[in-house]
């Protein structure tokens, strides 16, 4: 680690409860030590300079060992952060108690051993931790043959199916994860040719794990074998599908409320994923129920809270916007804006852009023109321009609408030559921006205000038009274009 910034890195990413818990864990050994002033050095710096850091503590006999110390307080955090969660995550616990057993065989206490041991299958098997389950099964057959008991053939033959039963369940549940996995990445892609897709869809078909018998699947194995399900559904364009596949999944989390209790974020997640799919074919029938869950759902930190608020708050959003309950949406602004105030640096940008872009959208519909502009400038005025393209590219369009509306000709005329400059060098237009782009330079150009109005009514016309004709590959901006449109009459 001698010029990387993993430790560094590390440091920036633990929350204030976890550096409280390391301080009161360092503080074991007394004094103050050289470890305990780098932590505090490099938890004050807001970019990794190793020369600094020299600087800093120029004469210090540790600095010709700073690689050395800084391994050792990497080592220490890390020790500290197992300690720290080791009640919250079942993985952790188990580890710890296979540790504890192998320490108390070591010591010859087999019978606190044995107990140990037990206790650490009965977890495993009550979160259907597999993998750890067929290693504690194998030590137990080992120790068995250790004690030479007189029930012991009978011990071992029931450990050895237990551990080929382990073994097949584990087979399958590889099986899926691989698949899943294959799915997963391909949809993140999505730059792999056609040939590649049906290849994977015709490996799921030939694949043993359509015979499988979901209910005698694991947790994980379930939760797999619907999340392919639900990729073979979405690839194949079957929405219903993909939206009756993430149901099932969120049934088989509630019928086990300890796995909710240990992985939360993981369980929002999937309520999320079914609300969006949900929101794909318009099914709000338990939008809002789904929404209030996630919101009650505890958060265990500040980096899980705002992941909680910019899930369930964006698909609010897009809750009020496809159900036009945009007043709904207006009583709830102040609230959102206040969330994503507070939660800005844990916001990754394209999240940010599509909330600012549908922020933006809610405040056209109520007609506050000055606000939908605010909102999207926020877009059109980012520097980097690197995430959700497509947005910037649509808000390029839809400020024509907000300028026109708070009667900005002067910079309308203007934004009529750039804009469609801008967009030709992201991209050829599409038909549906030149009909937009021409439609708003025959507007400013006319000479009275029923002139104007008639191009608008024109321009309504030829988007119902082209919305016909390109059922199946509407154009990003199109509905925003078409709702304001509808709200002009």
């Amino acid at each position: 680690m001698a010029k990387s910034t993993g430790l560094f890195d590390l440091i920036h990413t633990l929350t204030k409860s976890e550096k409280r818990y390391f301080r009161l864990f360092s503080s074991l050994q007394e004094g103050k030590k050289n470890y305990d002033r780098l932590f505090d050095f490099l938890e004050k710096m807001d970019v990794y300079n190793e020369e600094k850091i020299l600087e800093h503590f120029q004469g210090e006999p540790f600095t010709k060992q700073l690689h050395s110390v800084k391994n050792y307080l990497y080592n220490l955090i890390m020790k500290s952060l197992r300690n720290y969660h080791s009640e919250r995550s079942v993985d952790i616990r188990l580890a710890n108690l296979m540790t504890d057993a192998d320490l108390l065989n070591r010591r010859g206490l087999y019978d606190l051993r044995d107990g140990t041991l037990r206790r650490a299958r009965k977890l495993a098997e009550k979160y259907e931790r597999n993998y750890y389950l067929l290693e504690i099964l194998k030590r137990m057959v080992s120790y068995a043959v250790e004690r030479r008991t007189k029930k012991m053939k009978e011990e071992l033959e029931l450990l050895c199916e237990n551990i080929l039963n382990i073994s097949i369940a584990l087979l399958k549940e590889s099986e899926l994860y691989i698949l899943n996995y294959r799915f997963a990445v391909f949809f993140r892609q999505q730059k792999s040719k056609k040939l590649k897709l049906e290849q994977l869809l015709l490996n799921y078909e030939n694949n043993n794990i359509l015979k499988y018998d979901v209910e005698k699947l694991s947790f994980d194995g379930k939760i797999f074998y619907y999340n392919v399900a639900k990729y073979v559904c979405r690839f194949s364009n079957n929405h219903q599908g993909t939206f009756a596949n993430s149901r099932e999944l969120i049934n088989i989390w509630k019928d086990n409320p300890h796995q909710i209790i240990e992985r939360p974020m993981l369980y929002k997640l999937y309520l999320g994923n079914l609300m969006n799919d949900a929101n794909r074919i318009r099914r709000y029938d338990d939008f809002q129920e789904h929404l209030e869950e996630i919101r009650c759902l505890p958060s265990r930190d500040f980096s899980e809270e705002a992941e909680t608020f910019q899930n369930y708050a964006f698909m609010e959003l897009l809750y009020f916007l496809n159900t036009e309950k945009i007043y709904e949406g207006e009583e709830r602004l102040p609230h959102l804006v206040e969330g994503l105030e507070k939660y800005q640096a844990k916001i990754n940008k394209a999240r940010w852009i599509s909330f600012c872009y549908n922020i933006s959208i809610l405040y056209l519909l109520l007609r506050n023109f000055d606000a939908a502009l605010v909102w999207g400038n926020r877009i059109l005025q980012d520097a980097t321009n690197e995430h959700r393209r497509d947005l910037h590219r649509s808000m390029l369009l839809l400020q024509l609408i907000y300028h026109y509306e708070l009667h900005n000709f002067n910079l309308l005329e203007s934004l009529l030559t750039s804009v469609p400059k801008r967009l030709k060098r992201k991209g050829k237009l599409n038909h549906f921006e030149r009909i937009i782009l021409d439609t708003f330079l025959m507007v400013l150009q006319s000479s009275t205000k029923k002139e104007a109005s008639q191009f608008l009514i024109d321009l309504k016309i030829d988007l119902q038009a082209l919305k016909k004709s390109h059922k199946n590959n509407t154009f990003l901006g199109f509905d925003e274009f078409l709702a304001w449109l509808e709200i002009k009459r």
